[in-house]
């Protein structure tokens, strides 16, 4: 696919609101390549093939597990490891915002006991602002059902040195009775280092009762002291009784996410049945803080809101919390489908209204319409701003990586970019599992970090920062460089600029301006930028062009427009 940018060639005039116009050269050139013109930079913080850091030495392979990703640029991820005879499983690697750093990975002894094994981590990992981290461990020898015979440990402050076991199977005492025998996927840490995680231990009721194995959701609090959230028998909302709970996330306040079962609804084991999987589908859950109580969010066979398009939730799972008390959780929508089953789709809960994130049908910016996002926790995130990045899988084939905020859907990247410097997307399912499998992280500064399959058989771990802004920063809103959009073939020059500028909100040509400065105010730092202003902005000038170029051989381009490059003075 081709594209179209904007360079030196044409004149664009806007009156300001001093005594002279300004004015910016602009023309129209069809490019051979589809090349990323993104408002995101993208940085490669690890790639296969690339050396690992560890004594162990050996290099990347298969696939990156990108956990999660704070405020400082510091993120922990997971990636399996060759060392000269094949894959022989993972380990986990912090990134400081300089290099990596070595967390442990398989062969090491265990801190508490055991060695640790080759299924590796129960991804995603945790971490938090302090740069505290998680880990949900395999051991040696590699137990069923999956869970059994895994730790969960913890460090301090990046200082990797201070790992020590949470959990050890087999010998830590689990709140509420009997001992852990292993922990699960996805532990989650809050800010105040309060750590929620799953845990298997002993039940009589639930997908495991055959064999008196269950799952439920505990707490660490930073001292490492633990408590029992919700486990097998306790009582649940509507007079009911949990039997199976996995998939915690806490916020600052110290409310408390999951996703579990009761006894009341038929088990959806979508496959995973024992002696492999501990299983049933559930429903979302909060319990909150400052009263103790369980609330149902989203529950297994009940209606989806009419303000989040209607339907049926086949099932609901894994919600995130941010501090504001905003959820998110994906489910499975009944009567659809998927490569996988049912489509899964994303909402948001905000001030006790539901709305849909992305759902099957959608048109998603950047062309082609939503098949589904995807069933694995930690393919989506929330950050305390209440924006969320997720990756989905569109109806053309092609798979993207995209951000809601403030309602608005946008293009983050997509199959097909070119990363330079490191290659060509091919798609966002490492592991193969026939939807987006290599998660996604969002910090509140607007960077989301993600893994990429490449073509030609390569893979990347991605970190994307918002154009113009450094590691952490925020992105100007409406400072657009990527504006997907129709081009209308013979269109006047105003209504293709107009359609151009549509991809990234603007919704007429008195919505566009340049930068500019006030008459007691000194010119921009960057004027090469494009700034597109909320409709609610001041003093919107107008803007016309002429476009001197507009070969197209097809009506969908995606558009970059781009303030001209070595001009003498553009403001002038």
């Amino acid at each position: 696919m081709r594209s179209l940018r904007l360079l030196p060639g044409t004149w664009v005039r806007q009156p300001r609101q001093i005594q002279r116009p300004r004015r910016a050269v602009l023309r129209v050139e069809q490019l051979e390549d589809r090349a990323l013109l993104s408002r995101y930079a993208f940085t490669a913080l690890a790639e296969l093939g690339q050396p690992a850091p560890g004594p162990e030495g050996g290099v990347f392979t298969f696939d990156f597990e990108p956990g999660h990703l704070n405020n400082g640029g510091q993120a922990i991820f997971t990636a399996d490891l060759d060392q000269g005879a094949g894959d022989i499983g993972e380990g986990v690697f912090l990134f400081d915002g300089k290099g990596l750093t070595q967390v442990l990975r398989v062969g090491e002894t265990a801190p508490g006991g055991g060695t640790f094994g080759g299924f590796g981590s129960f991804s995603p990992d945790a971490l938090n602002q302090n740069n505290d981290g998680a880990i949900a461990f395999g051991l040696n020898p590699f137990t069923f059902p999956i869970g059994a015979n895994s730790g969960l440990y913890r460090y301090d402050h990046g200082m990797v040195a201070s790992l020590r076991a949470i959990v050890v199977p087999g010998v830590t005492p689990a709140p509420g009775g009997g001992i852990f025998q292993g922990a699960g996927f996805h532990p989650y840490l809050n800010n105040r280092s309060d750590l929620v995680f799953t845990g298997t231990v002993p039940t009589t009721i639930g997908p495991g009762a055959s064999i008196g194995l269950g799952q439920g959701i505990f707490k660490a609090d930073s001292h490492d002291n633990l408590s029992s959230v919700v486990r097998p028998g306790d009582s649940a909302p509507g007079g009911n009784t949990f039997d199976y709970a996995e998939n915690p996330s806490i916020n600052a306040g110290g409310d408390i996410g999951f996703e579990a079962h009761i006894t009341a609804d038929p088990c959806l084991d979508l496959g995973h049945t024992l002696p492999t999987f501990l299983f049933c589908a559930g429903s979302v859950y909060v319990r909150y803080a400052n009263t103790g109580s369980i609330v149902s969010i989203a529950h297994q066979g009940d209606p989806i809101p009419a303000s989040a398009g209607g339907g049926t939730y086949d099932y609901a799972y894994s919600p995130l919390l941010n501090g504001s008390g905003t959820i998110l959780f994906a489910a499975g929508l009944q009567g659809t489908s998927s490569p996988i089953g049912d489509s899964q789709a994303l909402f948001l809960v905000t001030g006790g209204t539901t709305v849909a994130v992305a759902r099957q049908g959608q048109a998603m910016p950047g062309g082609g319409t939503l098949v589904s996002t995807t069933i694995t926790p930690g393919n989506y995130s929330l950050n305390d701003k209440g924006d969320v990045a997720f990756n989905a899988l569109l109806d053309t084939g092609e798979e993207g990586v995209y951000l809601y905020s403030k309602g608005a859907l946008s293009l983050v990247a997509k199959s097909g970019d070119v990363i330079p410097g490191v290659g060509t997307i091919a798609n966002f399912d490492m592991a193969g599992v026939g939807l987006p499998s290599s998660f996604v992280d969002l910090n509140d500064g607007g960077e989301i970090l993600f893994g990429a399959s490449l073509t030609g058989g390569g893979g990347a771990l991605l970190l994307a920062t918002p154009t113009g802004q450094g590691a952490g920063g925020a992105r100007a809103d409406g400072q657009a460089a990527l504006l997907p959009a129709q081009l209308p073939v013979g269109t006047a020059p105003n209504a293709l600029l107009v359609s151009a500028l549509q991809g990234a909100g603007v919704q007429t040509i008195a919505d566009v301006s340049t930068p500019r400065a006030g008459a007691d105010q000194p010119a921009p730092s960057h004027p090469g930028d494009l700034t597109v202003h909320d409709v609610n902005s001041l003093a919107l000038p107008t803007l016309s062009a002429g476009v001197q170029e507009t070969e197209t051989s097809a009506p969908d381009y995606p558009f970059a427009a781009l303030w001209a490059s070595g001009l003498d003075d553009p403001l002038r």
